[in-house]
């Protein structure tokens, strides 16, 4: 994901184009970054204290 992030903000750079990479960043955040966090705290906050 940083990796990602850093190869679009190196072209960012070189080509001036922010207002596209910036839907690019917005779109990756949206489809990775949002799963992942729920998929964390739903098993931290989903567990049973069932002995």
């Amino acid at each position: 994901m940083f990796a990602y992030l850093l190869f679009l903000a190196i072209q960012g750079i070189t080509s001036g184009a922010w207002a596209d990479l910036a839907a690019h960043a917005e779109e990756m955040i949206k489809t990775i970054v949002v799963p992942i966090v729920t998929l964390v705290l739903g098993y931290y906050f989903g567990q049973s204290t069932k002995g």
